[in-house]
């Protein structure tokens, strides 16, 4: 079960906004992976997208999911294939600001949006509950 803490609406889930870059799997090292911020998409739904953010997760259990991402036979509804790295991010507040120095100079841009809940994985054991059961 999870716990909120903090700021609790009466929804459980907001609507976000990721600015970023398509990269494939293949090209991100565990260096990468560690030391930026990612956005995962999920095909798992349960009131609003389930979708992975690794800026939530410890250090320590990145190597995880990193590991578990590079594994070519898994048969998840996670997209593997392509991460998105994350520049910038906003939620339902309605602003967010974007800091040229902290785009990338060349390549397209990405914009993902779409609805976000509670229920989104912060660590490994989420991962292992959520492809289990498919939701929460």
């Amino acid at each position: 079960m999870k716990i909120r803490q903090g700021f609790v609406s009466n929804s459980s889930s907001s609507s976000f906004v990721v600015v970023g870059r398509k990269v494939p799997m293949k090209d991100i090292t565990l260096d990468d992976f560690k030391n930026k911020n990612w956005y995962i998409e999920t095909g798992y739904y349960y009131e609003g997208a389930v979708n992975i953010f690794t800026k939530h997760f410890e250090k320590q259990d990145l190597e995880r999911l990193y590991n578990f991402l590079k594994d070519p036979n898994g048969e998840h509804e996670i997209n593997n294939r392509t991460l998105i790295e994350s520049f910038a991010e906003g939620y339902d507040d309605g602003e967010m600001v974007l800091k040229v120095d902290d785009l990338p100079k060349d390549g397209n841009l990405i914009v993902v949006y779409g609805t976000g809940d509670q229920h989104s994985p912060y660590d490994m054991s989420d991962i292992e509950e959520l492809l289990d059961h498919g939701e929460y």
